[in-house]
C-alpha cells in the first residue's frame, strides 16, 4: 500500500490520496476552497498538524472514511470569524473538544463565555451559555452558538468522525419546543438537497421522517435573519464543514437526526453565506419579498417558489414553516389548499398558477411603518404581480417598493393578498364591499369573494338585456362583455345581494 508522508503543504485544490501520515513538526493545511479525499488510513503524529480552514463563505474539505483509530493527534477545523459583533452557528467535526479549549477567543459576560447551545425545554426554548473555563464537552452532531472577542480564528481540535453520526432530537412543549440546533459532524461538505448531486444520500431526504413535513428544511443564521434551504434552493445545496443549523423535529419522542458518511462530498466550496448560481434546467421561478421595519431597522423575508413539481397544498421539502426567531416584524403566507394554520416562510406553488393565483400575505408587527419590496424576481415579465390591501380597499402593481401604514399592531392574515396573473387587473370601484371586481381587459372581468361562499352573478348590458348568468365559488372570470356603455352586475349569495354598475373602457 502506498504511504504518503507530508512535511509542509497547503492544498488549495482537489487531491486524492491512499494513506496519509503527517510527520512530527509537520503541518498539512487544506485552504478554503481546497479539498482532500483519503481512501486509506490517516495519521497525525505527536507534533504534526492537519488543519482545515473555513470562513463564513467557503471552506476546505477533508474526507477520510477509513481513517480509523490511527489518527494520533487528529485534525483541526480552523473557523475564521469576522469580528466581535458576529454570532455564528457551528457544528463541531471532532470529538474530544471542550468549551474551555476555545473560550479564550470568545466574548465573556458575567462569568459566561459566548458559546452555548439551544435548549428547547428552557423557557419555551432559549440559548444556554457556558461558564468560562467550565470544560463542557462539545458533542459531535450538536449545534453551537459562538461569538468571538474580535476578528480571529477559532480552532476545534480532536479526533475526526469516521462513522455515521446520530443526534437525538428534542420534542418539547412551548413555542420553540420542536426546534433543534444541530451541526455537520464531519470536516467535509454534505449533500443537503436533491440538487446537490445525490438524490438519495442527502440530509433532507435521509431525515424526511424525523423532520416535520411543513418544516422539511435547514434553517441557517446569516448574521441578521434565518435563511431557509430546502428543495427550492437555487444556489446552496450543501452543508459546509463546521456549519450549524436548526431543524424542526416531528412530534413524538425518539426521533434522531442522521448524518451518514454517504452524504459526504468534496470540493463544493460554498457555505450558507455564499451565493452560487445553479444550472437551471427546470421550469422554476422565484418571487422573494423583503419586509423592512423602518422603526427598528430590521428586515424579514418571504419566498414564493413556482415549479412543475409542486402543488397548492403541502409539498414536504419545498414548503417551509416560519421560524419566528430574529426580527420583530415578520412576513409570511399560508397554504392555498388544505391550510392547517401554519405560517410559511417558503411557499411552493404550481408553475401554471402564475396565470391566476391569489396568495394570502400575513404580517405581524408593532411598528407603524413598514416597507414591502421585491428582493428577487425570476418570474417571466409576461406575468404581473399585484398587492391587494383589503383594509384600504386598494390594489396596486407590485413592481416597486410599497409603504405600509399601521394604526394598530398587525397580528396576521386577512388584510394583504398577492395576485399573480397574465393580465392587467386594476380594481373597479366596489363602494367598500368585501366583494372584489377586477378588470382583466376591455371585455373581461374577474369576480372574487369569500373562498367558501357560493355566488350567482348576472351581467346586464347597457340596454338591460341579460348577457351572463353564472354560479361560482370564490372567484370566476367573465369574458366577451360589451364595452360600449355602462353594464350592470348583480351578485347574490345566501347572505346578501349587491348591484354594481361598471364600464370597461
Amino acid at each position: 500500500m502506498k504511504k504518503l508522508v507530508y512535511i509542509l503543504f497547503l492544498f488549495p485544490l482537489f487531491l486524492v490520496s491512499q494513506n496519509l501520515d503527517v510527520a512530527d513538526s509537520a503541518t498539512l493545511t487544506i485552504g478554503t476552497g481546497g479539498s482532500m479525499t483519503i481512501t486509506g488510513t490517516l495519521t497525525s503524529n505527536t507534533s504534526g498538524s492537519i488543519i482545515i480552514q473555513t470562513s463564513r463563505t467557503t471552506s476546505g474539505s477533508l474526507i477520510a472514511k477509513a481513517g480509523g483509530a490511527s489518527q494520533g493527534k487528529g485534525i483541526t477545523l480552523a473557523r475564521s470569524l469576522d469580528g466581535g459583533d458576529e454570532w455564528a452557528l457551528l457544528g463541531v467535526p471532532v470529538t474530544g473538544e471542550t468549551s474551555s479549549d476555545v473560550d479564550d477567543n470568545l466574548r465573556t459576560n458575567g462569568g459566561k463565555s459566548a458559546i452555548g447551545h439551544f435548549d428547547p425545554s428552557v423557557n419555551n426554548g432559549e440559548f444556554v451559555y457556558y461558564n468560562t473555563n467550565a470544560g463542557t464537552s462539545l458533542t459531535n452532531g450538536k449545534g453551537y452558538l459562538i461569538s468571538p472577542n474580535g476578528a480571529q480564528t477559532v480552532n476545534f481540535t480532536g479526533t475526526m468522525s469516521v462513522a455515521n453520526v446520530t443526534y437525538d432530537l428534542a420534542d418539547e412543549t412551548g413555542t420553540y419546543g420542536n426546534w433543534n440546533l444541530i451541526g455537520n459532524p464531519y470536516p467535509s461538505y454534505l449533500h443537503m438537497t436533491d440538487d446537490g448531486g445525490d438524490a438519495t444520500n442527502n440530509f433532507l431526504t435521509v431525515n424526511a421522517a424525523a423532520i416535520h413535513d411543513t418544516y422539511e428544511a435547514v434553517y441557517a443564521w446569516d448574521g441578521a435573519n434565518y435563511d431557509i434551504y430546502n428543495q427550492t434552493s437555487n444556489s446552496i445545496n450543501h452543508i459546509a464543514p463546521g456549519e450549524g443549523f436548526f431543524v424542526y423535529a416531528v412530534a413524538g419522542a425518539g426521533t434522531d437526526a442522521s448524518f451518514t458518511e454517504a452524504m459526504q462530498t468534496s470540493g463544493q466550496g460554498a457555505n450558507f453565506n455564499a451565493s452560487v448560481a445553479k444550472n437551471d434546467f427546470k421550469r422554476e421561478s422565484v418571487f422573494k419579498i423583503k419586509l423592512k421595519d423602518e422603526t427598528n431597522n430590521e428586515e424579514d423575508y418571504l419566498k414564493l417558489f413556482f415549479s412543475d413539481q409542486t402543488t397548492k397544498g403541502l409539498d414536504p421539502g419545498y414548503d417551509a414553516g416560519k421560524f419566528f426567531q430574529g426580527s420583530e416584524s415578520k412576513v409570511f403566507s399560508r397554504l392555498i389548499e388544505d391550510d392547517k394554520g401554519i405560517d410559511l416562510q417558503i411557499q411552493a406553488l404550481p408553475y401554471n398558477d402564475l396565470k391566476d393565483v391569489v396568495v394570502p400575505l400575513g404580517i405581524t408587527t408593532k411598528s407603524s411603518r413598514l416597507e414591502l419590496s421585491v428582493e428577487d424576481n425570476s418570474i417571466d415579465h409576461l406575468y404581473n404581480i399585484f398587492l391587494e390591501d383589503r383594509l384600504n380597499n386598494t390594489i396596486v402593481e407590485f413592481d416597486k417598493s410599497i409603504e405600509l401604514d399601521f394604526e394598530d399592531d398587525s397580528k396576521g392574515l386577512g388584510r394583504f393578498y398577492l395576485h399573480f396573473t397574465d393580465g392587467m387587473i386594476p380594481e373597479l370601484p366596489t363602494d367598500g364591499d368585501d366583494f372584489r371586481i377586477y378588470k382583466l381587459s376591455s371585455s373581461e372581468l374577474r369576480l372574487m369573494g369569500s373562498p367558501d361562499t357560493m355566488y350567482n352573478a348576472k351581467v346586464y348590458d347597457f340596454s338591460g338585456r341579460l348577457v351572463r348568468d353564472i354560479d361560482f365559488t370564490h372567484r370566476v372570470n367573465i369574458n366577451e362583455i360589451d364595452s360600449r356603455g355602462i353594464n350592470i352586475l348583480t351578485i347574490e349569495s345566501k347572505d346578501k345581494k349587491i348591484t354594481k354598475k361598471f364600464k370597461l373602457n
